[in-house]
């Protein structure tokens, strides 16, 4: 079975590499100033990682929903597609988080964000998907070149970009990788 998830491109990761800076940061201050509540955040997480599928994402946000008052259940919920069980101040940023990740990227309803929420609470629910995104499609693109070792790697793949992201991710993947060896989390495991 051909690799088939969303990855990284050659020019995607190339804009991505001078904007990471910025976007880390304003991502920690997101977290910092907890304008958007940890749940309400990974809530964001779990939604962008139903659509783009990242094993890894989908552990280890997870496991910090958990760990921020997620229900299992709803947790579940989320993963698999049933958004019902977000709050209806958080439907507008999972509208806009789902319009993020199905549209790669390219949708831009930050306008609808803004009437709701107010400026510094939409902006940080942008960072917030902008990051998960990034993080899942590097997920993705690790996940390529392991498929690519055992003859099944995506036809439209750079092991290139595939091989700078298993480079320097490998010590945050291969972590994830290890705890979910040791049955860490309950409800998702990468050995699937």
């Amino acid at each position: 079975m051909v690799f088939n998830k969303p990855i990284l491109r050659f020019g995607e990761l190339r804009s991505q590499l001078g904007s990471t800076p910025s976007m880390l940061a304003k991502v920690a201050a997101a977290y910092s100033q907890q304008r958007v509540s940890p749940m309400f955040a990974e809530k964001l997480m779990l939604v962008v990682t139903s659509v783009l599928e990242c094993r890894y994402c989908n552990w280890m946000h997870s496991e910090l929903a958990i760990r921020f008052g997620v229900e299992p259940s709803d947790i579940e919920s989320l993963l698999f597609g049933d958004y019902s069980v977000v709050s209806e101040y958080e439907r507008i940023a999972v509208v806009y988080a789902l319009n993020y990740s199905k549209t790669d990227g390219q949708a831009s309803t930050t306008e609808l964000l803004s009437s709701f929420y107010p400026k510094e609470v939409a902006e940080d629910i942008v960072w917030l998907v902008k990051f998960v995104f990034l993080t899942n499609k590097l997920g993705n693109t690790y996940d390529a070149f392991l498929a690519r070792l055992r003859g099944q790697g995506p036809k439209d793949s750079s092991l290139l970009v595939e091989a700078a992201v298993v480079l320097t991710m490998t010590p945050l993947y291969g972590s994830v990788a290890m705890l979910t060896r040791k049955g860490r989390n309950p409800y998702f495991s990468l050995d699937t």
